[in-house]
């Protein structure tokens, strides 16, 4: 991830694109999401989630949230697929919904496929959530990420962000605790 968008989706010939996402593309979701926790990736998210669970999480995102999926093109392929493939996706929503003075900040996830890791698509979904999150009103973006996920701290350093904290074993996973590092930054 990060490496500018060289494998952008920026003009027709481009391997990839990136479009706001649907609740069509829920078993999708979970797949990359699945694949991701599967792999063993130090991520915050475990076990696995079925296509039914990821179409209610879809369905209950504020309306000023939503997300952005990356779909990969291949060479003469039809515009429009039996079933999405998704490759890369990123999520945002309200921080703290119902408190108004957060209402300027935006938390956000961010899932890419291992196969299609540090092709630019991590700073091409940011770039498309940026621009929607400005246009909802947000002025900051929040996100956690684990103390030992070296890989997505640089990736976000890359974007912009900055450390404001670190939570001293905040998350456990399988009976493991782990550090958890609170990332920020303006729109």
């Amino acid at each position: 991830m990060g490496d500018g968008g060289r494998h952008g989706s920026h003009g027709e010939d481009a391997p990839v694109r990136v479009r706001e996402g649907t609740i069509d593309d829920a078993a999708a979701m979970a797949r990359l999401i699945n694949g991701v926790i599967a792999e063993g990736a130090p991520v915050l998210l475990t076990g696995s989630f079925s296509n039914d669970e990821e179409r209610d999480f879809l369905a209950t995102l504020s309306p000023r949230g939503g997300f952005h999926v990356v779909e990969p093109r291949a060479p003469g392929a039809a515009a429009a697929e039996a079933a999405p493939v998704i490759v890369a996706a990123q999520v945002f929503a309200p921080y703290a919904a119902g408190m108004p003075v957060h209402d300027h900040v935006a938390v956000m996830g961010t899932w890419v496929d291992a196969a299609w890791r540090r092709r630019g698509l991590g700073r091409a979904l940011w770039e498309r959530t940026a621009a929607v999150a400005r246009e909802r009103g947000f002025t900051r973006v929040f996100t956690d990420v684990r103390a030992d996920n070296s890989a997505s701290l640089a990736f976000h350093r890359t974007l912009g962000f900055t450390v404001a904290g670190v939570a001293r074993g905040q998350a456990v996973v399988e009976g493991r605790a782990y550090d958890v590092v609170f990332i920020e930054r303006g729109l």
